[in-house]
């Protein structure tokens, strides 16, 4: 089991400035299996990672249209 420290670390860096892939939700989720199943950190992540797999679920809005007159 892992620190909520060294975990918030991880989690930091696999989501800084970087595309969203299922392997990055993968690595997200074998994140949350290090901390104890009561952790409030890892109920605090869990609901972030439901989250973001609803973000990249989501179809794209389409720009909105410009209309010059």
């Amino acid at each position: 089991m892992a620190n909520d420290r060294e975990v918030t670390s991880m989690w930091r860096t696999l989501f800084a400035g970087q595309n969203i892939t299922g392997e990055t939700l993968t690595k997200a989720e074998a994140l949350l299996k290090r901390l104890g199943s009561e952790s409030p950190l890892r109920f605090r992540l869990a609901k972030e990672l439901e989250d973001l797999r609803k973000l990249r679920a989501a179809p794209k809005a389409a720009a909105p249209k410009v209309v010059v007159k």
